[in-house]
């Protein structure tokens, strides 16, 4: 037995998605992506109802906020993206195809003309060949694209690179060797430093030292590493949301005797980013360290990472079907409309004492 497509629904009219679904008929995906994007207004008036409900029923509260996050896999990925190479390749395939229909039409148009005449026009493409002419041209034009973007981007690399070893060079030239008694007491540049550093915090992309190892001072605008090595500040460097961050550099990281521990890659020197929001975070981990920090931490596990969890386990949202980002904002919207209402309605069961709802 055959099965056919679901036909779509109109998404203009949302009141009809539940009589659809009670007759057990299956919407596709574009009916679900479009009702997603369209109705953004009235998701946000649907989210904010539900809260206010909550907080009205005494299930909600708004005296308190958690902080937590959680990875859902994108629609789309850097390394699937057609690079200039790929478009190189598939524009020679497209070009071989093209010969190929090129010589075929000719063919047939010879043949017509020794059957019909040659009053029969051959200035008409036949379809095939049209689509596959689209198709070169449209590859031809996102190679042009992608040449350009690969060319911006290696301008920018140079450039970039450039900048950090003139900065890094001279940083270098401006720092006073370390003198006793210029930096705090630590073991680890003392004799046997090398058993040390196994305990220190790494890295767990890199597996090098963490910049947690980096003890930071206010009072000298400087960073000071395990060894007892000054990192001095050396540059700004601009974050993704317009804030600048202050670059450290150290400038004895060559005589390093563990540098292979501390530098990734070609690295020469070691460098610690500080952004204007460190101190936030230097504030956040003294409060938890504290008891009544540590209390509060244990009632964020099952506030903030229960809903998460629950998401993708139960609700199986383990990636968006949507691209871009106001539309993933969206559709996170809708997730977590579809929670608070699961909620909200066991909470309503609960009072009125259904038994499927008790705990």
């Amino acid at each position: 037995m055959g099965h056919s497509a679901p036909a779509p629904l109109d998404p203009d009219q949302p009141e009809m998605l539940v009589p659809s679904l009670r007759r057990r008929l299956a919407p596709d995906h574009s009916t679900f992506g479009n009702f997603r994007t369209r109705f953004k207004g009235p998701l946000q008036d649907l989210f904010r109802f539900i809260g206010t409900m909550a907080i009205g029923m005494g299930m909600a509260r708004l005296n308190q906020i958690g902080l937590d996050g959680t990875r859902v896999r994108a629609n789309s990925s850097r390394r699937r993206t057609a690079t200039a190479h790929t478009l190189e390749e598939r524009l020679a395939v497209v070009d071989e195809q093209v010969a190929a229909l090129l010589a075929r039409a000719e063919e047939e148009d010879r043949e017509e003309d020794t059957l019909f005449g040659k009053e029969v026009s051959p200035h008409r493409l036949t379809r095939e060949l049209a689509n596959m002419q689209c198709r070169q041209e449209a590859l031809a034009q996102a190679l042009a694209n992608a040449r350009a973007q690969e060319a911006k981007r290696r301008a920018k690399e140079a450039s970039s690179r450039n900048g950090h070893q003139a900065a890094a060079g001279k940083a270098a030239a401006s720092v006073p060797a370390r003198e006793s008694g210029d930096s705090p007491p630590n073991p680890a540049r003392d004799e046997g430093a090398a058993a040390d550093w196994p305990r220190l915090p790494r890295n767990p992309a890199t597996c090098k030292l963490d910049r947690a190892a980096f003890v930071h001072d206010a009072a000298g605008d400087c960073y000071w590493c395990p060894q007892g090595h000054r990192l001095t500040f050396a540059r700004h460097q601009k974050q993704p949301d317009g804030t600048l961050a202050r670059v450290y550099v150290g400038a004895a990281c060559g005589g390093c005797p563990l540098a292979g521990e501390c530098l990734a890659g070609k690295a020469r020197q070691r460098s610690v980013t500080r952004d204007p929001y460190e101190p936030l975070r230097e504030a956040m981990d003294a409060r938890l360290r504290t008891a009544q920090g540590q209390a509060t931490y244990e009632r964020r596990r099952w506030a903030c990472e229960t809903p998460f969890a629950f998401i993708k386990a139960v609700m199986g949202v383990r990636q968006f079907l949507l691209r871009g980002l106001n539309k993933v904002r969206a559709e996170w919207k809708w997730v977590c409309s579809a929670y608070n209402l699961r909620k909200l309605v066991w909470g309503v069961a609960r009072r009125r004492g259904y038994a499927w709802a008790q705990p």
